[in-house]
């Protein structure tokens, strides 16, 4: 039980590395699926992992469905691995501008004025060099791809390259 807890755990920490990596558009929705998947799936296992004796007859939940559940963060990473690499639209472009710079443990990243909804701020990720050009109140140009899978996601901002 504990190798599944452990692929479980290490699939999550992929997923929020693909969300950092290719971020959605709709960054809230991916972050509440993350979120859900992270505590239904790890209370599930903590649970197995509790009343694990080693004898799989009695058993109502068989191991096979834990496995399945181990892999679930895996299976979502891939989804939003596999929406940008194979993603072959053509890019929209939204000008737009700084609101915020934040840089953080696992990387940089600005947020930006939402070219959707008026109020809203989006965040995107940027790389140590690009950080140091973008400045709050800079106005910059933000490209948007379709995604392969339907995903509307950030491929980058103009003024730099990702």
């Amino acid at each position: 039980m504990n190798v599944l807890i452990c692929i479980f755990a290490v699939g999550s920490m992929a997923l929020w590395l693909a969300d950092y990596s290719f971020p959605p558009v709709e960054q809230t929705r991916l972050l509440v699926g993350m979120i859900a998947v992270w505590f239904v799936g790890a209370s599930i296992l903590s649970w197995a992992k509790k009343n694990d004796d080693g004898d799989d007859t009695d058993s109502f939940f068989p191991k096979k469905l834990y496995l399945a559940i181990a892999f679930i963060p895996w299976l979502v990473c891939a989804v939003v691995v596999a929406n940008a690499v194979v993603d072959s639209s053509t890019a929209s472009t939204h000008t737009t501008s700084v609101t915020k710079r934040s840089t953080g443990r696992y990387g940089s990243s600005v947020n930006v004025a939402s070219w959707g909804s008026e109020g809203n701020t989006r965040r995107v990720p940027v790389s140590g060099g690009c950080y140091n050009l973008l400045t709050p109140g800079k106005n910059i140009t933000v490209v948007e791809k379709d995604g392969a899978l339907g995903i509307h996601w950030i491929a980058g901002i103009a003024e730099c390259s990702r």
